[in-house]
């Protein structure tokens, strides 16, 4: 049975959007991640990109609103320790939330979001936006905290989400949690007020004047700008004096957290072990002698023993009296990082956090999303041409032929289904009315109908012929033509063949994507990307007819280094990848390829002609066949076959 009231409110809801050029909004109006689709309300909708919003991370450090459910945060603070049921929903309807592509208020989400979890067909898209709502919410504890707002949350209730986040989500996490794992507890140091004698303070005053002159040394000198972020670090921890500046503990704080972010308690216990060694290197220092001669008065002194005129660190100092000077000044130092230096690289932790985010919502959920759902329609008693109509969420259709005997494949985008309200209902409408099923896609992404025609089936007048009709659904006309019997991807068996590199790919329906990095032989190349999309031709083509078709390639070469280019050709059947005869004849009428030093990215747009019956080549079983083939360089290639049928 039909929801029709569910079916159209998310219909509705959905249908209302455009293509977006700007994020939907959240719930606070805001949202860091962007989509980008093309194709908008067709049955070939496809995701061209994820990307962060401008201003993403000046927005989000401003405060905590930009979850869409306003309410997962503190539910995520309150059941920390959790690891059931609920926070799992509760984070996949943020992921739906912020990628449900438009749709406003937390009902229509929950809505979205429960009913997708239902179908077979999404499992993978709703285990990747959970994936993600439980990366926000530990993001969202890092806004809170850059702000220093912990007072909600409590240390433990913080240290339990941390902790949650990294069991179940992983890296990712354990990244973000790094920095605010010891911002809490720092920012939360309070130095008491104490009354110290004239003794006490005598010594802390000088011990105060050594650091402090050093640290004016070491704010004046710039050092080498140019050097590694490791090379820094390492001169100012062979420093035999003490005196670092806020931009030398920015350094070291950067270079710990690039080293053991990805575990919280060995970058925690790292920094403070840096600390604590720090505040103790006045009482060995020579420097330190000379502060110790200026404050107190004395003309002779030595670090122990001595005449009754030397001032005797071990009498006149004691253990005590230093513990007490070193506690108050690691409190008031890391205060001053949790305060000034902790912000930065949370900051730098969200850039980077989006960014890889993005990155992971590229690679992984778009091809995801663009994979296509396909439904394979039969009829019996139909006795002339029949037209189909694939009804979306609100009730509206696409259009399509279906000719008697025929076996058709239609079907739609993931992202096309989502969008259009989840459709699971298709119309027969033929000369002698109108037939309805439902159908539901299973695990392998397809759904199966057969529609039985009575004579007396009920009367319904045929759908306007000006409706949306999906040029893959184009019927043909009497005569000979050409018909898809297979399609298929090949990533080339040696693309990861080079000791140096670390190289891989993909190849889908209409979408290839290619990686590369260099962590090997030498210096480290930092990653490289490239995607490309075109349109897949229809599955009927009739000689001498032309057809759109598209192709596009978006690449990342901002590690300056690598290129990709990208193909549509038609050939005999059997060419493989990378291969071509002598009547390949090239689609794509302009270059589609992208450089490190050109641009990172190029399309094309224009017509196919279809090739007439004597194009095809013969195979060993009589068929006469050709192909129609997508190229990705050096990833690989998608091949369309088709075969000639009277």
């Amino acid at each position: 049975m039909r929801r029709p009231a569910l079916r159209r409110a998310l219909g509705a809801a959905a249908l209302g959007l455009a293509v977006m050029a700007q994020p939907a909004a959240a719930a606070s109006g805001f949202t860091p991640i962007g989509i980008e689709t093309e194709n908008a309300g067709r049955p070939g909708e496809r995701v061209t990109r994820f990307t962060v919003t401008p201003g993403a991370v000046d927005h989000l450090l401003k405060g905590r609103d930009f979850l869409q459910d306003g309410a997962l945060a503190k539910h995520y603070w309150d059941n920390a320790l959790q690891k059931g049921r609920e926070e799992a929903e509760a984070a996949a309807m943020e992921g739906w939330a912020w990628l449900n592509f438009g749709i406003g208020g937390t009902a229509a989400v929950g809505t979205l979001a429960e009913h997708g979890a239902k179908i077979a067909a999404l499992g993978n898209t709703n285990t990747a936006l959970t994936n993600l709502g439980g990366i926000l919410a530990a993001l969202q504890v890092l806004m809170d905290l850059h702000n220093l707002d912990n007072k909600a949350a409590g240390i433990n209730a913080y240290k339990g989400i941390v902790g949650f986040a990294i069991g179940r989500f992983g890296t990712a996490a354990m990244q973000l949690g790094s920095v605010t794992f010891i911002m809490v507890d720092w920012s939360l140091n309070t130095v008491a007020t104490q009354v110290w004698d004239d003794h006490t303070k005598m010594w802390e005053r000088a011990y105060r004047n050594y650091y402090a002159v050093m640290d004016d040394v070491y704010a004046a000198s710039t050092g080498d700008d140019d050097a590694s972020l490791s090379a820094r670090a390492s001169a100012i921890l062979n420093r035999k004096e003490a005196g670092r500046s806020k931009d030398d503990w920015l350094t070291l704080v950067s270079y710990y957290y690039r080293r053991y972010g990805d575990s919280p308690v060995v970058f925690k216990n790292r920094l403070d072990n840096d600390i604590y060694l720090y505040a103790k290197r006045a009482w060995t220092s020579q420097r330190f002698q000379e502060e110790l001669r200026y404050d107190t008065g004395a003309d002779t002194w030595t670090f122990g023993g001595g005449t009754s005129a030397t001032i005797d660190l071990d009498t006149d100092l004691s253990n005590d009296l230093r513990a007490k000077i070193e506690r108050r000044f690691r409190h008031e130092l890391k205060a001053m990082l949790a305060r000034d230096i902790f912000p930065l690289i949370a900051r730098a932790t969200t850039e980077k956090a989006l960014r890889d985010e993005v990155a992971w919502l590229n690679a992984e959920l778009r091809p995801e999303l663009n994979a296509p759902l396909f439904i394979y329609v039969t009829t019996e008693g139909l006795e002339e041409p029949g037209r189909l109509a694939l009804v979306k969420g609100d009730g509206s259709a696409w259009y399509g032929n279906i000719a008697p005997g025929e076996s058709k494949r239609t079907g739609m985008t993931k992202i096309a289904f989502i969008r259009n309200g989840f459709p699971d209902t298709i119309r027969l409408h033929h000369a002698d009315g109108v037939e309805t099923e439902t159908f539901t896609f299973d695990e392998s992404d397809t759904a199966t109908v057969h529609f039985v025609v009575e004579k007396d089936a009920e009367d319904e007048a045929t759908p306007d012929e000006a409706g949306d009709v999906a040029e893959e659904d184009t019927p043909p006309p009497e005569g000979g033509h050409w018909v898809l019997v297979e399609s298929f991807g090949k990533v080339r068996e040696d693309i990861d063949n080079h000791e140096c590199y670390d190289t891989s790919g993909s190849m889908s329906d209409g979408s290839g994507h290619f990686a590369n990095v260099k962590p090997r032989c030498g210096e480290a190349w930092d990653p490289i990307s490239a995607d490309v999309t075109w349109t897949p031709p229809p599955a009927v083509l009739v000689p001498d007819q032309t057809y759109p078709m598209s192709l596009s390639l978006q690449a990342d070469f901002s590690a300056r280094w690598g290129g990709s280019g990208a193909s549509l050709s038609m050939d005999v059947a059997h060419v493989e990848c990378g291969y071509g005869t002598g009547a390949s004849r090239r689609i794509n009428e302009d270059d589609v390829k992208a450089a490190w030093n050109s641009d990172f990215s190029a399309a094309w747009s224009g017509e196919m002609t279809a090739p007439a019956k004597g194009y095809g080549e013969e195979t060993d079983d009589g068929a006469i066949r050709f192909q129609i083939k997508a190229d990705l360089n050096p990833v690989g290639c998608y091949r369309y076959i088709y075969e000639w049928k009277e």
